[in-house]
């Protein structure tokens, strides 16, 4: 970038990161609900939560060069034109380019043939094949899928911790650790006031954590959910190393480096014949030529079906 000064964001479920190089601050600021992503507005949104988060560095974005975006949720087609306005607004003579934060980490993580899994609060999961296709699995969302995610423990742990509740199972262990991450007994106003928080999915993985730590100190029925969340992420990586017929493997996000969660998915992933590479490099450090890679600038395919250039679903601009 020629010593330009650009920006780098990485939206999640849980939290946004905004990266103003070659300054190297990074803001911090919420994660994009799961529940808004797909609603009428959802390109103002998403164009609201990145100028809120973007507040907080007082910086004049008529500076910036670029602006590379990846982000949990896309917005609709007829979304797109509201959030490039108003992404504008901000960043008037920058060259913006919004992809999903997946792509976005394969880009970081990779830039070639394997995968790159990001495991945090949701779980995305990107190939890319020998002719440089790329391939997407997972990525659903909490509701429909995200695999194995934090938020998918969290959620599989509550549902057994209420059915301890009704006499239909014996998990005593996960129904104490949820009323102390509650701090309130488990019962219908309890769980109809989590169902209703907006950051619902962020919770749910922060749940997860507990899990994990309660499976840490010998509790069985956590650690049981531990190693079918990493069998649930193994069993997505390794359909994908088939799709892409490669079986190079990056894992990033939070998720993947929590110790317990860790130490069951690795080798689960490694008895499943997958090549794990480790990479500690951080997706807001990529530099914007590497996102301009024409395999970037379509978006992944899922099962069936070519690749489509990126800027018939996807806000993208060079």
């Amino acid at each position: 970038m020629n010593g330009q000064a650009y920006v780098v964001i990485d939206v999640g479920k849980s939290g946004t990161r905004i990266k103003i190089h070659p300054w190297a601050e990074v803001l911090v600021g919420p994660g994009a609900a799961p529940e808004l992503a797909g609603g009428p507005e959802a390109g103002r949104y998403l164009a609201d939560l990145l100028a809120a988060t973007w507040s907080q560095s007082g910086a004049d974005g008529s500076g910036m060069s670029a602006v590379v975006i990846g982000s949990t949720f896309l917005p609709p087609t007829k979304e797109q034109e509201a959030c490039r306005a108003a992404l504008r607004q901000i960043w008037p003579s920058a060259v913006i380019t919004l992809v999903s934060d997946g792509v976005l980490a394969h880009a970081a993580m990779l830039g070639g043939a394997g995968t790159v899994a990001s495991l945090g609060t949701g779980t995305s999961v990107v190939g890319m094949d020998r002719s440089r296709h790329l391939h997407q699995m997972d990525s659903w969302g909490p509701d429909l899928g995200d695999r194995g995610s934090a938020a998918d423990l969290g959620r599989s742990a509550l549902r057994l911790a209420c059915a301890t509740v009704d006499g239909v199972a014996q998990t005593p262990g996960l129904l104490r650790m949820a009323c102390d991450w509650l701090g309130e007994e488990l019962d219908t106003p309890a769980a109809a006031r989590l169902l209703a928080a907006e950051d619902r999915a962020a919770r749910l993985a922060d749940f997860a954590l507990v899990i994990c730590r309660g499976a840490d100190d010998g509790d069985t029925d956590a650690a049981a959910l531990v190693q079918r969340s990493a069998r649930k992420v193994a069993d997505t990586c390794t359909a994908m190393a088939a799709r892409i017929g490669n079986p190079t493997l990056v894992l990033r996000g939070r998720f993947a480096t929590d110790p317990s969660f860790h130490a069951a998915l690795i080798p689960t992933l490694r008895a499943q014949g997958l090549t794990l590479i480790a990479n500690n490099r951080d997706v807001l450090d990529i530099v914007p030529d590497v996102i301009a890679d024409s395999a970037y600038r379509r978006t992944p395919q899922r099962a069936t079906g070519g690749t489509t250039d990126l800027t018939t679903t996807a806000l993208q601009e060079f």
